[in-house]
């Protein structure tokens, strides 16, 4: 019986220290840092190499000393809450715990812990997994985003993240101030309800082109629908984003407003046409008049030599108009043009300018009737020689287009602040949609009949940019083909 007891016993030692053997080895080898604490005393009893090189620290400056002396102070806290839980439930599973560093360096762990008893003593054994170039990828990423972030909401350009099949994901404040709407109501929309319906099937075509990887990225200027319901120009940079494996996520949108790029080009095409026309058509007439002059066929006919002459003076006039009228509307946008301000007579001025166009109705069999105003109240402060163009190209434009032998009425009335001036005809009239823009520059009621009569579509525009220097007001009233009404205020 002592002799079964006593192997018993053997075979108890062999395999405890055959367990103790793995477990050194296991200890020893592991890739992980690996501790052991006294939990009471809280100081290291034992650590893996691969802990002392987590560390940088040697085995006899880290054996017997705190496990506080190897923790940065604002985990004081967390180590704290880690000794109370092993105290409660013996265990803790991956938690994020900071290692100082030898250097000073802190390194990451995912710690879990579990209280056991070694020869007696109350130890926990910790196994360590170095979280460090994780959390430095996942802070790396975070702070990228958070660039990103901080990019897209304050660029100046509009920004948007489109799904594969056309909505919004995410915009920022600027797409919304170009757009005309608020964050919540863009993210419920399809791109096909922005962009205008000509432009959709080549928008199509370059989703087709992305997707299929013939194309990274492109830009293309493109006509877009505000919330009003106006048509805005806009640039858009699109490109598509894809994962590490190469699958399309989204498309990334930048968009410019270009509106007004847009419509200065479209000044300067209509300043081209409009000019061409009208210093190529005076230039025929006059070459054409004077090379039959040059001819000497006229010498002994005294009253077609005088025509000829004639139309070689009326086209002159008609590109010195156009050159002044150009030279007067660069002044006035430079702010060039200074208004000499002085008491004027508005009965004399609307005299002037009738007086100036009296031949061009008397061509057309037509009366220019004006209703002189009290004297006593006809004084206004103003730039005489520019009210006078006020007054002549709005005569002239009332003459022009309106039947022969009809009339043109001019009346003023006071008012408490102000003197209103008006020039009322019988021509065919302005079509309800053009009465908004008919002062704005190149902008035409007719282009074809214009150009029959002589006209830049700038008379307008410059009575407009003249009216609003002195402080006043300008606008127009009509019905088709009964006639149009322009006034214009001057305050007193």
């Amino acid at each position: 019986m002592a002799e079964e007891l006593a192997l018993s016993f053997i075979r108890v030692q062999t395999a405890l220290q055959e367990s103790q053997d793995k477990f050194t080895k296991i200890f020893r080898s592991s890739p992980d840092p690996i501790v052991i604490t006294d939990r009471v005393q809280n100081i290291f009893l034992d650590v893996n190499p691969s802990f002392l090189h987590l560390t940088g620290y040697s085995e006899l400056e880290v054996i017997n000393h705190s496990v506080e002396s190897l923790c940065p102070p604002y985990d004081s806290e967390k180590l704290s809450l880690v000794r109370e839980k092993l105290e409660n439930q013996g265990y803790i599973h991956n938690l994020e715990f900071d290692w100082l560093t030898q250097s000073g360096e802190v390194k990451t762990s995912l710690v879990s812990s579990e209280r056991v008893l070694i020869s007696g003593r109350d130890c926990v054994i910790s196994v360590c997994k170095d979280i460090t170039d994780r959390k430095k990828a996942e802070e790396n990423l975070r702070q990228s985003e958070e660039r990103f972030r901080t990019a897209f909401e304050n660029a100046g350009s509009g920004m948007a993240l489109v799904s594969l099949n056309g909505y919004f994901i995410r915009v920022n404040r600027a797409l919304c101030e170009i757009l005309g709407y608020d964050s919540p109501d863009l993210l419920t929309k399809n791109v096909t309800e922005i962009i205008t319906g000509e432009e959709l099937p080549k928008d199509f075509d370059l989703a087709y082109q992305f997707l299929s990887g013939q194309i990274s990225n492109y830009q293309v200027e493109k006509s877009c629908l505000h919330k009003s319901g106006k048509i805005i120009w806009v640039l858009l940079n699109v490109s598509l984003l894809s994962d590490v494996n190469g699958k399309a996520l989204y498309f990334i949108w930048q968009i410019q407003d270009i509106s007004e790029r847009h419509e200065v080009e479209q000044l300067k095409n209509e300043f081209v046409s409009v000019v061409s026309h009208e210093v190529r058509t005076p230039l025929t007439a006059i070459k054409g008049a004077l090379e039959i002059l040059a001819t000497g066929i006229l010498v002994d006919e005294p009253q077609e030599t005088e025509q000829m002459l004639k139309i070689a003076v009326s086209n002159s006039e008609r590109l010195l108009r156009l050159v002044n009228n150009i030279l007067n509307l660069e002044m006035l946008d430079s702010g060039k043009m200074r208004l000499n301000l002085e008491l004027c007579d508005i009965n004399i001025m609307v005299k002037k300018a009738m007086e100036t166009v009296q031949p061009i109705a008397q061509q057309k069999n037509m009366e220019i009737s004006y209703s002189t105003l009290d004297v006593h109240n006809s004084k206004i402060l103003a730039d005489e020689e520019t009210i006078i163009q006020v007054l002549t190209n709005l005569l002239t434009n009332s003459v022009k287009f309106s039947h022969a032998g009809t009339k043109v009425k001019i009346y003023t009335k006071m008012g408490d602040k102000e003197i209103i001036v008006a020039v009322k005809d019988y021509g065919k009239g302005i079509p309800p949609d053009k009465l908004e823009t008919i002062f704005e520059r190149f902008q035409q009621v007719d282009v074809s009949d214009s150009r029959q009569k002589g006209g830049t579509g700038l008379g307008l525009a410059i009575c407009k940019n003249i009216v609003e220097k002195h402080q006043g007001k300008i606008w127009v009233e009509s019905i088709l083909d009964s006639g149009s009404t322009f006034y214009f205020t001057l305050p007193l």
